[in-house]
């Protein structure tokens, strides 16, 4: 039909990512609000990192909270963080195009941590090619409802050999002394999508529209109602 976008035009270039993304934005992130009724922290994985970072281990959940989904990130096992300690939750293996430019963003509330997003550029082999992108920081946001959360972001452009990028989630003990365990950072309206050239604000967040399976791109377009 005449609304319908077909396998040749994409292979032709006549539908591209950045035109896609002109108007309703696209979000790759499949679970980007941690549905406590649904999908939860599937899709999710986490690491620690800085200082210590073997000492301790980090728990990911998700809660509803006055009738809000958010996922959350805190030291596992009643642990503390030390100093100079972080810990994250990483989406990864989501397919990408070089060339495209992107922008991540998140809605973070936290209770004497530092959270933000970023995300980082693989090439076919797995490697690690630059323009890695770090969102600002966001520290003692109430996470109670989302409005009162604080929202990091960040653009950045896939270099030409990139195949997929690792979109991650973050927190950091900033402080002096170890922070103690419990949530310390709540999360939720995870975006990652295509974006032009010239755009320098974030898009208005929704919901997941495809992510990689098996190699394979799932695309599903989406739009926002009036």
């Amino acid at each position: 039909s005449a609304n319908t976008i077909t396998a040749q035009q994409i292979a032709a270039g006549a539908i591209t990512a950045e035109k896609l993304s002109v108007g309703s934005p696209s979000n790759l992130i499949a679970n980007s609000v941690f549905d406590t009724d649904g999908a939860g922290t599937s899709g999710w994985s986490t690491y620690t990192w800085g200082t210590d970072s073997s000492t301790f281990s980090a728990a990911l959940g998700s809660t509803n909270n006055l009738g809000y989904n958010l996922g959350w990130l805190s030291v596992a096992n009643s642990g503390s963080i030390p100093a100079g300690g972080g810990m994250g939750a990483g989406y990864r293996q989501i397919q990408v195009t070089g060339g495209q430019k992107y922008c991540a963003s998140v809605l973070v509330g936290n209770t004497g941590w530092d959270g933000w997003i970023e995300f980082h550029f693989f090439d076919k082999n797995g490697n690690n090619v630059g323009n890695d992108a770090f969102g600002n920081r966001i520290n003692g946001a109430d996470w109670s409802v989302p409005g009162n959360m604080g929202k990091s972001f960040c653009f950045g452009t896939a270099p030409a050999s990139a195949v997929s990028v690792s979109v991650e989630l973050v927190a950091y003990n900033s402080t002096s002394a170890a922070l103690s365990s419990g949530p310390g950072m709540a999360f939720t309206n995870v975006m990652f999508g295509p974006v032009g050239a010239n755009v320098t604000t974030a898009p208005d967040w929704v919901s997941g529209a495809g992510t990689s399976i098996d190699g394979e791109i799932l695309l599903v377009i989406s739009r926002s109602e009036e």
